[in-house]
């Protein structure tokens, strides 16, 4: 299984504030197996694993408030 996701939100009141909101989780690879041996005695034995690579995963925010001070005057 490949993963990946990107998510950008803007917030806007107009003459107070611009917020945005970016997460950024970069592709990666993720397997998961399972498997059953049989031995010499007939026993079952079950078993299951998992690996995956590094996440990168970032999140940055960014908040602007206009200069009312200017406007007013």
């Amino acid at each position: 299984m490949e993963v990946n996701g990107y998510i950008e939100s803007i917030f806007t009141i107009q003459k107070l504030i611009d917020w945005s909101f970016i997460s950024n989780l970069n592709k990666f690879k993720m397997s998961i197996f399972f498997s059953f041996i049989v031995n010499s005695d007939f026993s079952l034995c079950p078993g299951f694993g998992y690996e995956y690579d590094e996440v990168d995963f970032k999140i940055s925010t960014g908040i602007k408030l206009t200069d009312c001070y200017k406007k007013i005057i």
